[in-house]
């Protein structure tokens, strides 16, 4: 009977080469060190820009609100009260800042006639009823606004 040699020699051989080493090289310890710090900024910046995008996202969506909700108010107006109740400017709340701040916005209602044509193409005239909330970024001093309309025939 033939013993297989050959396996454990093998064997013996790859723990012979773990065994050899002992430690890890300057080159090694270094590599390994960038790759974590990249890594580590990497999602440092990613979650940087999520909280930005969250906040925007926020600001954008209480906006939003805002002018949805005064666009629901003038169609009460003008069913109930035959007109719309237009204002030039209303400062409204976007988010309470830290530090007892706030980011004030402004919403703004207006109306404009426009002409426009059916599907049988005739001419009609519409009331257009657009509101415009706006505000600008304590970070970034960035004006931004959300403007929605309602079309009346």
């Amino acid at each position: 009977m033939k013993s297989n040699t050959n396996s454990v020699h093998s064997g013996s051989h790859a723990l012979g080469l773990v065994r050899s080493e002992h430690g890890f090289t300057l080159v090694e310890v270094l590599v390994s060190t960038l790759v974590l710090v990249v890594s580590i900024i990497t999602i440092y910046i990613g979650i940087v820009y999520a909280e930005s995008q969250v906040t925007n996202n926020y600001r954008d969506r209480v906006a939003s609100l805002l002018a949805s909700g005064e666009l629901e108010l003038q169609h009460y107006y003008f069913v109930k009260r035959g007109g719309f109740n237009l204002h030039n400017g209303v400062d409204v709340l976007i988010q309470e800042l830290p530090r007892n701040r706030r980011l004030m916005g402004r919403m703004t209602v207006n109306t404009r006639m426009e002409n426009d044509n059916n599907v049988a193409g005739v001419a009609l005239k519409i009331t257009v009823l657009e509101v415009k909330v706006q505000w600008r970024d304590p970070q970034t001093d960035e004006l931004h606004f959300i403007k929605m309309r309602e079309d009346y025939y």
